[in-house]
This record gives C-alpha cells, structure tokens and sequence, in this order.
C-alpha cells in the first residue's frame, strides 16, 4: 500500500514538472525558431492564455476536491448519527450446593420462609432479554438457544454423577460465564450475531443466529465451559453488527482456556476492540 502511494505521487510530481515548466519553455522556444507558421500573436500572449488556462484547471481541482472532501464528512457525520455501540459486561453468577443446610430442611424441604420460592430461585437468578448459549463440550462449541436440563444444572451449580460405589458426587469443575452487551450507541445494531472463534490450528468457528438490537435493550450471552483437555486453548468472543447504512462493525474480546496446577481456568479479557469493517473488508479501528 505505501508503495503504491509513493508510485502515484511521484507520477503527479512528474506532471506538474511537465505543465508547469516544461510546457512554458517548449513555447518560448517554438517561437524562437520563427519560421514556419507566422502568428498573430507573441510568445508572451500564448504564455499568458496557456497560465489562464492552468489557473482554471486548479481553481476546478481544488473545488472538486473540496467538495469530495464535504461529501465525505457529510456521510461521515451521518454514519456517526446512527452508529450504534455496544458496552459489553461479564455478569456476576453465583452457583449455590443444593445440600446446603442453609437452603433445605431434614426432609429435604425449602425452609419455611422460602415456600413461596422455586428452587431456581434459591440457586440461580439473571434478567435476560435476548438471550443465546455457548457450550464447550467434547472438542467443539455448540450453538443453542435453550440450554438442556443436564446444561441448566451445570450452569446453576455444577453437575452430579455417580461415583464406581454408586454414590452421587456433586462436581463443580464446570464454568459458566454470562456475557451482558447493552446498545449504549445513536441507532439499532442491525443482524447482530456472537460468534465464538478458535486462534490458532484449531478449526472452530460458531455463530449466533442474527437479531436487531434497538438502542438501550440488550443481547445476553451465556458460555458454558466443560473440563475438556482438546479445548485449551485462545479463542474470539466476536460480536457483529451493522448501522441501518449498512456498515458492518465488529467487537472482539479474547478468551483463554487453561490448566493451572489441576484447576481448569477460563479468563475473558476485559479489554473490547471496536472496528469498521470496510467494503474491501480491512478493518479499520475508530477513534
């Protein structure tokens, strides 16, 4: 790309050399020869109609330029009329053991106080508006829009399994990270999908199914991570959208799947990228 800017500047260099210099000497030396075909009129006037007709051409250019220069603030200005923005925050989650004493009585029953509320009341509660889910599982990442029952209990507390003596063992090696994205911009973020994408060899890509987001509602993202040793690794949390234009943007955030020691460990950066994403497809970060 620089150099293509180098080769275009050096050829409209070139030009100015020619008409500026080179056209007035190739005159004033025509009529010194004197011969051939006698004019009315002298070097001096030829120069001064050829000066009057690059001033013109100038005068032309700097208007085209001037305008082409408005025209593009002017559409700037609208895009940034309706440019829509998404602030995106990690949700607080609180997982409780359902074998608390605290929660349930002997007998297994809600305390009395809580008779007038569900158990998913006392285990887990969110406000959701739109709402999508990502499930990392068995080597791949599931898109769903209702998560299982099995999912939902992962998701409130962790699972339980039977142990080789038959017993139950209540495993909380799961993770759940729930993902709130508020329109905080000017106008609707149009086709907005969330997709999940792997950096690196691994070849995953999975991606939401597109809705309008209207300015101050929200998109609700929840990510559901099993202990999976194929599924360490980097991944893009990437949201995508476009203005009612039709310009595309894009947010990212990174996502890192580890093990510590014997402790499975999912960090989503808090740092957001935000992106116009040009026709020629070259995104091109905002002030």
């Amino acid at each position: 790309m620089k150099k293509s800017y180098i080769k275009w500047f050096i050829i409209g260099l070139c030009a100015i050399i020619v008409f500026v210099v080179g056209v007035p000497i190739i005159i004033n030396e025509s009529y010194k020869a004197n011969s051939g075909y006698v004019t009315l009129w002298t070097a001096a006037d030829v120069l001064s109609y050829y000066g009057a007709i690059v001033a013109s051409l100038g005068a032309a250019i700097g208007v085209f330029a001037s305008l082409r220069y408005s025209h593009k603030q002017y559409r700037e200005d609208k895009r940034r009329d309706v440019l829509p923005y998404f602030a995106i925050n990690i949700l607080g989650n609180n997982g409780i053991d359902p074998f608390l004493s605290a929660l349930f009585s002997d007998d297994g029953k809600l305390e009395e106080e809580q008779e007038n509320r569900t158990r998913d009341d006392l285990t887990y509660r969110e406000f959701i508006f739109n709402e999508c889910f990502f499930v990392f599982e068995n080597g791949t990442i599931k898109y769903t829009r209702k998560l299982s029952e099995e999912q939902e209990d992962a998701r409130k507390m962790g699972i339980t399994i039977r142990g080789n003596d038959g017993t139950e063992i209540w495993k909380n090696n799961i993770i759940y990270i729930p993902i709130k994205a508020v329109n905080v911009g000017n106008g609707c973020a149009i086709n907005t999908t969330i997709t999940i994408q792997a950096i690196g060899n691994k070849n995953i890509t999975v991606t939401s199914i597109p809705i309008s987001i209207p300015v101050k509602e929200e998109m609700y993202a929840g990510l559901l991570f099993y202990d999976d040793e194929k599924l360490l690794g980097e991944y893009s949390y990437i949201m995508r959208y476009y203005d009612i234009h039709g310009n595309q943007y894009e947010h990212q955030k990174p996502i890192k799947m580890e093990r510590r020691g014997k402790a499975y460990h999912v960090q989503v950066s808090e740092n957001t990228s935000h992106a116009l994403i040009a026709r020629e497809n070259t995104p091109q970060m905002l002030d």
